[in-house]
């Protein structure tokens, strides 16, 4: 469960996002989007263990440059986004 802010706003790890993955296998959670977020400087093992411990599908390391580059602000679009999925 990730909680935002003094409201304490609350959503599950599962909940789905827009991302697509490059594989073309479904679409990133939300759990697996903020865990690479949240642990961005860990190697690549310890980041896939940290994400099996929080039971979240670990981000594909060919998609986590663009993944960082969009929620850090480096880039303004991504084509990984599936528009239709927006709500």
């Amino acid at each position: 469960m990730l909680c935002f802010g003094e409201e304490a706003i609350k959503l599950p790890l599962e909940t789905p996002t827009a991302w697509s993955m490059k594989s073309g296998k479904g679409f990133y959670s939300l759990g697996s989007l903020w865990c690479l977020m949240a642990h961005k400087e860990l190697k690549p093992g310890e980041y896939m263990r940290k994400a099996g411990e929080l039971g979240v599908q670990a981000v594909s390391m060919n998609e986590k440059a663009e993944v960082l580059s969009y929620f850090t602000g480096a880039k303004s679009e991504t084509e990984m986004i599936d528009i239709a999925m927006r709500t």
